[in-house]
């Protein structure tokens, strides 16, 4: 159990949580502050709090970050997989419930848009499959 913070000219590493092997491992806290928007995701920060093993997320977390989206779920090596709720932020208020497979929807779940519309059956990979319903906030579906 330990913690500890890096910092270089491009991000801020600061965790505090238990270790393996110089590694992350067990139950932790994790953030991440980027000096510049993360040219991948635009973001500027993350936050991680939960289960890792051997250095990735792994079991159960949440994952925090600046433009206020969440996930809260289950990891396995480092992604989203199992069940978990993935809230996105920076105005689009969509929200993700149902079943993860390497970071993406994948098996049953529920996609509700800020209109309130709801995609809901199953998806593979992230896409809607065949078997999906699409539910109004009148109810109509």
């Amino acid at each position: 159990v330990g913690s500890g913070k890096v910092s270089g000219c491009v991000l801020t590493v600061e965790y505090d949580g238990e270790w393996r092997d110089m590694k992350y491992h067990g139950a932790g806290k994790l953030v991440i502050t980027y000096d510049q928007p993360n040219p991948t995701t635009g973001r500027r920060g993350e936050e991680y709090e939960g289960g890792f093993e051997h250095g990735l997320r792994h079991g159960q977390g949440v994952l925090r970050f600046v433009d206020d989206s969440v996930y809260d779920g289950h990891w396995r090596n480092g992604l989203p997989e199992g069940v978990g709720h993935m809230t996105y932020g920076g105005g689009s208020l969509v929200s993700y419930v149902g079943d993860w497979d390497k970071g993406f929807f994948h098996g049953r779940g529920t996609l509700t848009t800020r209109d309130g519309v709801k995609f809901e059956g199953v998806w593979k990979r992230g896409i809607p499959g065949g078997d999906m319903k699409y539910i109004y906030p009148t109810g109509l579906t």
